[in-house]
Formats: C-alpha cells, structure tokens, sequence
C-alpha cells in the first residue's frame, strides 16, 4: 500500500493532521530500544549471535520485540545508502542520520565469546534501531510534506516499506480502522433500516489475523483494595501521570537515553507493567510473567 494511502488510514484514527504529525514527531525524538545479545546454535550449523531490541514508542503508542543479527543490519544500512546516493535531495537530507550514525565495523570471523566485539554491536545496532525508527516516522512527516511530488513519493514509498519489513512494527490500528469501518457502516444500516448491531458483529467484522490487545484481565494480584492497578513485579501503582513518583526498579538493559520510568506497557493478554520492570522477562522469555501468554508487541499507555 502506498505511504500516502496509509497516512490517510492514520487520518481516520487521529483527531486531526496535527495529532498525526504529533505522534511521529513524538516517534522521531522520543523511541526507545533496549538490547541485549544471545548466541545461538541450530543442529549442523555454527553458533551465531542474535540480538534482541525491545522498541517503544511514546508516540504511536506502540512497543515490540526485534531479533536480528548483526548481518541483517549491515545488508539493511548498505541498501538504505545506496538508495541515498541516486535518490532527490529531500530523500538525501531524510537519510542522513543513517550516513552520520556510528555503524559497529564488520569483521571477518568473529568469535561468539568475543564479547568486546559483540558488546560493541548490541550498544551500536541498539542507537540504530532508534535512528530507523526516526527515519520511518520522518518519512510519514515528509509524504505530507512532499505530497504533490510523485517523484519523491515514490521514493518514501520504497524506503517505508523497507523499513517496516526490517522493523517487523505491530500495526494495532488495523484492528481499530475495521472496527472503525464496521461501525460506520453499522450506523448507515441503522439510518437506512433502522438495525441495530451488537458488538460481536463488530467482533466478526474485524480481520482474524490482526493483532489485538485482549481486554484487561481479572486479576486480583494486580489491583489493590482500593481499586488501584498495580505492577505485579515491583508492586507499586501504575500511573501514566508525570506527576506521580517512580519508584526504584532494577534496570537490566543498557539504555544510553533517560528513560521514562513511569512508562506502563499493556501485553497482548491485558496485563500492565512499569516499562523497566518487565523488560528482562519479555526479553528472556517472550511471554507475561503473570499467566504467560505469548508477548512479542503491545500498547504503550
């Protein structure tokens, strides 16, 4: 689907251009990406490094988790500045982050136990993964910007859909712009026939294969007797607020940028959890620590 047909879906969620452009903009400054690494060996073959990003952005309210290797990132960087080289001067600019940013050396024959070397890409492909992240929301900010330029907007549309294949980013709005259309078509059966439709036609309406957030689940361990939601790893409330007080967690991860400690996550199965709490256990096991549904991507609140 081209960018700009996208930026229009996006329209029908936002309350206006300014919310659409606020989120990106929020994306381009503000993701954020934890690492780590872990070597892997399947039967036959050599051990490998593979490293895990765990990506959220404030902005799209989105956060998921990213397996690549070292390999992946070298091949994406050189197609992204071939691209650079043949392409308008607006593309040149949106790319140049990509040129500037520190790329870890590639070397032949490295060892899985060296971990100076593997150290050093995990810090490395950690700041790129946030700079491809920027880039992807620089380029819905530069369709709107470019919109009357065919040229230019072929180009977004090649370099936007190379980086949503490498980025692997959950697209939670699907889900809402069916329920969206489902409802809209609702209302205008209702107009025509006066019909009513339940939520489980809306439900049915909606792909299968989209992801969605399960509703909250019922869970006394996480809500206090006065109705408080808590995280159950650090058993203190959760709060969106900026006024509210953090308190003190164990950071596992390496995250150069100041994190935002009261960051609440929502997993696929409803529970909540402070960002910084629940990281290593995502990282480690891909799954809730509460009733261990899968939790590879969910909702940042």
């Amino acid at each position: 689907m081209p960018l700009s047909d996208l930026v229009h879906d996006h329209l029908l969620l936002q309350d206006d251009l300014a919310s659409l452009k606020a989120a990106q903009v929020s994306d381009l400054k503000q993701a954020r990406v934890h690492s780590s690494a872990k070597n892997v060996a399947y039967y036959g073959s050599s051990p490998f490094t593979v490293y895990t990003l765990i990506a959220t952005c404030p902005g799209t309210k989105a956060w998921w988790v990213l397996k690549k290797r070292y390999s992946q990132f070298f091949s994406l960087r050189k197609r992204l500045l071939h691209l650079a080289a043949t392409a308008p001067p607006a593309i040149q600019t949106l790319l140049a982050p990509i040129a500037d940013a520190d790329f870890p050396q590639k070397h032949l024959l490295v060892s899985v136990n060296n971990k100076a070397i593997i150290n050093e890409r995990k810090a490395a492909l950690q700041r790129f993964t946030a700079t491809l992240i920027g880039l992807r929301a620089g380029c819905v900010l530069a369709t709107l910007e470019h919109s009357a330029d065919d040229v230019v907007q072929g180009v977004l549309d090649t370099l936007y859909d190379l980086l949503e294949d490498f980025l692997e980013v959950p697209h939670h709005e699907n889900d809402d712009l069916q329920k969206h259309a489902a409802t809209s078509d609702a209302d205008a059966s209702d107009d025509d026939d006066g019909a009513s439709t339940s939520l489980s036609s809306l439900d049915e309406a909606a792909s299968p294969n989209a992801t969605r957030l399960a509703p909250p689940a019922e869970d006394d361990t996480t809500v206090t007797a006065e109705g408080s939601t808590i995280c159950t790893i650090c058993l203190c409330e959760l709060s969106t607020n900026d006024d509210e007080q953090a308190p003190a967690k164990k950071v596992h991860f390496e995250v150069e940028n100041d994190v935002d400690e009261d960051a609440v996550l929502a997993l696929p199965c409803g529970h909540k959890f402070h960002e910084e709490c629940v990281m290593y256990w995502v990282e480690q096991k891909n799954s809730c620590p509460v009733c261990h549904t899968d939790a590879f991507d969910g909702t940042v609140l």
